[in-house]
């Protein structure tokens, strides 16, 4: 749904209703606040009227050579990609060398 103002929105859930009433149902459940989801309820001061998750659109276009491949393809190359991320990051931090403070290695030998 795109309703910009209450409006549009009631037009929609009524035409949605006809559709399917357990989805509607389940839209308008008080557990799901409907200023957490209906755009006309969002803050008029946002900078974006997109309401998009960047990681969700990084990650899409990360795994885009991917999709052609099986689910269990595809998850395998993820998996692996994240994999090559950490160890790239464990590297690094393995050779960094930094003076802690006395609590902190304390705090960090009492958690290894």
């Amino acid at each position: 749904m795109s309703a910009h103002n209450e409006v549009l929105f009631n037009k929609a859930i009524k035409k949605l209703m006809k559709v399917n009433f357990e989805v509607t149902d389940w839209l308008l459940f008080d557990d799901r606040p409907k200023h957490t989801w209906v755009r006309h309820t969002f803050d008029p001061l946002s900078k974006s009227i997109h309401v998009t998750n960047n990681v969700c659109e990084i990650f899409n276009s990360w795994v885009g050579a991917d999709k052609s491949k099986t689910m269990l393809a595809m998850l395998e190359s993820v998996i692996k990609r994240v994999m090559v991320i950490f160890q790239k990051m464990y590297a690094k931090v393995v050779v960094t060398h930094f003076k802690m403070t006395s609590r902190t290695r304390i705090i960090l030998d009492k958690t290894t």
